[in-house]
């Protein structure tokens, strides 16, 4: 009679009244066990687990007796349905756990009947009262059973916040990055209906969009993490599409999955027995790993969660009697200990009480995905939500929705106020005199635009005195050194910015001087060239040298006279928005900027070359027309809605890079070259397109010329070769010192250059500013005790910026005879990229932004034609093209500064004197939690 294994009866059995029993079974085990002579061991049997039986199905292990010698005996729970219709394992069957056999069933299993004195409900006396292991009573309250942490405390306060993503009002792009690979249907958007973050793919195999918080939230030794997310999927599971959401990126962590249909599963790569079909199959909870470089996902099917199934039917495997639907918007939570393996614990939250449904444990060598390490290669986790095609999937396109989520450290530890302690001191000169610091290195842009650079070395009153000028920058490693040196994992580094000490002193004097000092997040820089990390900082580079932009976000500003101090820990001290970090899915984020420009052949600043050059939209996150990926980015150009099919919009014949290469794409480490374009800055919003970084590293390297007259050569003068046509600007010349004669030794309406300063002031006898390397027509002689040279047939050395043409053109073993539009002329007797002319050393010139020789080319590189110029200036509709790659990985934190008393005006309006050149220190300290 089915039932029978739930009840004895009083004697006579026929007819006697039944008594309610627990009924266990004893099953003799062979060939398993802990012997290592087993055929299917060495196994330690794990009392809770739960063990498949060949042909018979899962049973619970509550007790075990193991001889040692490859036999033994499991005391085993079987399931609802085997006890209620009599089913019993058969002699010889295999026993398994996640896949892997580990003995087999000899004989016939014991039926035991346990008496079951329950104190229970009054609704089911199957809700009896549980008693554990150690004999203690499970003990409620009045609303649900009491919360336990990750750790096995009572909760009894609330855990410390880390971080809160509401998507109520946007899908939080400045927190979160995304990838998206596919066509149109593929986005990530923010929807109003549902005030949601809404995840949509089409039905091509590959489709994949995802939103992961840059954030990766610290853990704490030896206490939970705790995880809640709120979720629904826009159907109950289709064929080849997968929904993940939980605390887990590309390599590790634990989230809940929705993997094709209960009809149409997925299969799963751990543990690898038939997933089967019916309900509870599709649903299920994962546990991705990476062990040597291989990732993995160990996936529990929802029929066979241990805790909950949440199928709705009630009884020992489903005691809230919840049945989930994944279609309504429900609360998910995950926890997890990570020190010595511990357990991981997946629920949701029904009718106000937090359920478990699933519990998995890693410690003590439990189960084959964790063994002896870790179950986890970093306990920090992201959050989450992603769906992809694993298949071509049908009829139509699927959704997934974000409604936002929470993290918490259950405890009342700060993951910050354990961090370790870090400082950087840089020291910098600031120079106001012109003469020590040429002005055609201070500073090449002005507005944001250098369109107008040459003209402005022409003027020579171009200075940075009285400015706010570039100091220098603070960016951690894209990627953590390994013990060895070599390069290892993504820096997932938390920040927190705490001090800024800045003091700021005349060089000759010591006296105070008055500054303001500025900080930004964030800012459009070109030619950044980070410098190897400090001992006392080895995740934080800097860099000095890099042409500056325009600002993006301001963090602090404040004024020092003489010394002053900045501190940020008194301001924003949370760990959500007072902390800095890169960004996260590095190797695979990808985002979208429109382009407002595509022009096939522009000549930006007249030089005679003609290249393929864009102007961008807004940015995805702060909105204003900058750019979003950084200087020397690898991108490729899309539609704005993300397809491909880029000739559509050009309407003409497009044969360029639109899918990209797989992996990183960032400046720092480029996986496929070949299938990527490379942004160089122009401008704010604008950019050519390279092949490869190492023509734009070409372009930009100065080239200088060895001329044999130095006679009317002035900066900012068009130089032209007469044999050639190639063409150039000049950005600095110095003629040979040999014949320098005293200032007092000039002769008007003769030119000069100057050689050293000395005391003289040039400016009297015509000199624009009292600069070596100044090129004046004097109007007499000087005094005091400065030199100059004569350069009428004077040999010298040019350094050109714009070239338009190859290094060739200017000088292939023969001398070139050149002209300038200033009236000079000459022959070039040598060019080269390594000059050891005093003021003309590589490290010391500025690159030169203006030269586009190896740019992309529309008919070569795009195989289309030379007609196409998609220009919009009149809304904010756009080309219908856009850049497509990965966003900008590194966190950046620029800093500047601005002389606040005047140098050009005293009190009474007449000039004063000069700004004095002042040397500042920088003491910058923070916080890391690295990770």
């Amino acid at each position: 009679m089915a039932g029978e294994k739930r009840y004895t009866r009083i004697p006579p059995e026929s007819t006697g009244d039944r008594v309610y029993m627990i009924h266990t079974a004893e099953i003799n085990f062979k060939n398993g066990g802990v012997s290592s002579g087993a055929t299917y061991g060495p196994h330690n049997w794990q009392i809770g687990d739960m063990y498949d039986i060949a042909g018979f199905g899962m049973v619970h292990v509550h007790g075990v007796y193991d001889r040692e010698n490859g036999t033994g005996t499991l005391s085993v729970h079987y399931s609802e349905a085997d006890r209620n219709e009599n089913n019993e394992p058969t002699d010889n069957s295999l026993i398994s756990l996640d896949g892997v056999n580990v003995g087999q069933v000899d004989g016939t299993p014991i039926d035991l009947y346990i008496p079951a004195q329950n104190i229970m409900g009054f609704d089911n006396p199957e809700y009896g009262w549980d008693i554990d292991k150690f004999g203690a009573g499970l003990t409620t309250f009045y609303e649900g059973a009491p919360q336990i942490t990750a750790m096995g405390n009572l909760k009894i306060n609330d855990a410390k916040l880390l971080a809160s993503y509401d998507f109520s009002k946007s899908n939080l792009p400045n927190e979160f990055v995304n990838s998206r690979e596919g066509g149109s249907d593929v986005s990530n958007v923010w929807d109003p209906v549902t005030r949601a973050v809404k995840l949509s793919v089409g039905t091509a195999a590959g489709d994949r969009v995802t939103q992961t918080s840059n954030l990766f939230h610290s853990y704490e030794e030896a206490v939970g993490m705790l995880f809640v997310m709120a979720v629904r999927a826009g159907d109950t599971g289709k064929q080849d599409v997968a929904r993940n959401w939980g605390a887990f990126d590309t390599t590790d962590g634990f989230f809940f999955q929705i993997k094709g249909s209960d009809d149409n599963p997925g299969g799963r790569t751990t543990p690898t027995d038939p997933v089967g079909t019916g309900p509870g199959s599709s649903l299920r909870v994962v546990h991705r790993f990476t062990f040597n470089g291989v990732t993995k996902n160990h996936e529990i099917l929802q029929k066979e969660w241990n805790q909950d199934t949440l199928l709705g039917t009630g009884g020992g495997s489903n005691p809230s009697g919840m049945k989930i639907d994944v279609t309504k918007i429900n609360t998910y939570w995950i926890d997890y200990q990570f020190i010595g393996g511990g357990r991981t614990r997946w629920g949701v939250f029904y009718q106000g009480e937090r359920v478990v449904c699933h519990e998995m444990y890693h410690h003590n060598g439990n189960g084959v995905a964790t063994q002896n390490n870790h179950p986890l290669s970093n306990p920090s986790r992201p959050m989450c939500f992603a769906q992809a095609n694993y298949g071509a999937s049908s009829p139509s396109a699927s959704e997934f929705y974000a409604f936002g989520s929470a993290v918490f450290v259950e405890g009342i530890t700060d993951p910050l106020k354990t961090a370790q302690q870090v400082s950087i001191d840089y020291q910098s000169k600031l120079f106001g005199s012109p003469e020590l610091k040429p002005y055609w290195r201070t500073k090449q842009t002005r507005n944001g635009s250098s369109s107008f650079f040459p003209a402005l070395l022409k003027t020579g009153s171009y200075n940075s005195q009285s400015s706010t000028q570039y100091a220098f920058s603070l960016s951690p490693k894209q990627f953590l050194l390994n013990p060895d040196g070599t390069e290892g994992d993504e820096n997932h580094t938390v920040y927190q910015p705490l001090i800024f000490q800045i003091n700021a002193h005349d060089i000759a004097t010591t006296s105070k001087e008055v500054m303001e000092a500025r900080a930004f997040y964030g800012c459009t820089m070109r030619g950044v060239e980070y410098k190897d990390n400090l001992p006392s900082t080895p995740t934080v580079q800097y860099e000095a040298d890099g042409d500056h932009l325009g600002h993006i976000v301001e963090i602090g500003r404040f004024v020092i006279d003489g010394i002053g101090q900045f501190s940020f820990s008194e301001l924003s001290d949370n760990f959500q928005y007072g902390t800095v970090r890169n960004t996260s899915d590095q190797d695979l984020a990808r985002q979208l900027q429109p382009l407002t420009e595509f022009i096939s052949t522009d000549d930006k600043y007249s030089t005679g070359i003609s290249r393929v050059k864009i102007k961008i939209g807004p940015h995805p996150i702060y909105g204003i027309n900058r750019h979003s990926f950084s200087d020397k980015q690898p991108v490729v150009i899309r539609e704005v809605d993300g397809d491909q099919d880029v000739a559509t919009v050009l309407g003409t014949t497009y044969t360029g890079n639109t899918a990209g290469g797989s992996g990183y794409a960032s400046s720092d480490k480029v996986d496929n070259p070949a299938d990527w374009y490379f942004l160089s800055y122009v401008s704010l919003d604008e950019a050519w397109l390279y092949n490869s970084q190492a023509d734009i590293d070409d372009d930009r390297l100065t080239r200088v010329l060895s001329v044999d007259d130095c006679a009317n050569l002035q900066l900012g003068d068009k130089l032209t070769v007469t044999s050639t046509g190639a063409t150039a600007f000049i950005m600095k010349v110095v003629c040979a010192t040999a014949g320098a004669i005293a200032a007092t030794a000039m002769s008007g309406a003769t030119k000069y250059q100057i050689v050293t300063v000395g005391n003289t002031d040039f400016t009297a006898v015509g000199a624009t500013i009292n600069q070596p390397g100044e090129i004046f027509t004097a109007s007499g002689a000087g005094t005091g005790t400065g030199t100059v040279v004569a350069i009428s047939g004077t040999t010298g050395n040019v350094a050109i910026c714009g070239r338009s043409s190859a290094n060739t053109n200017y000088y292939n073993g023969v001398n070139l005879a050149f002209t300038t539009d200033g009236g000079g002329a000459g022959n070039i007797t040598a060019i080269t990229t390594n000059s050891s002319v005093e003021g003309l050393e590589p490290d010391e010139l500025a690159k030169d932004y203006w030269t586009s020789i190896n740019a992309i080319e529309y008919n070569t590189d795009l195989g289309m034609g030379a007609d196409v110029d998609l220009t919009n200036t009149t809304g904010p509709t756009y080309t219908g093209l856009a850049l497509y790659g990965n966003p900008t990985v590194r966190a950046t934190w620029t800093f500047m500064n601005k002389w606040l008393d005047d140098p050009i005006e005293d009190e009474d309006g007449d000039a004063s004197e000069v700004k004095p050149n002042t040397r500042t220190n920088w003491n910058i300290f923070w916080r890391e939690r690295k990770q």
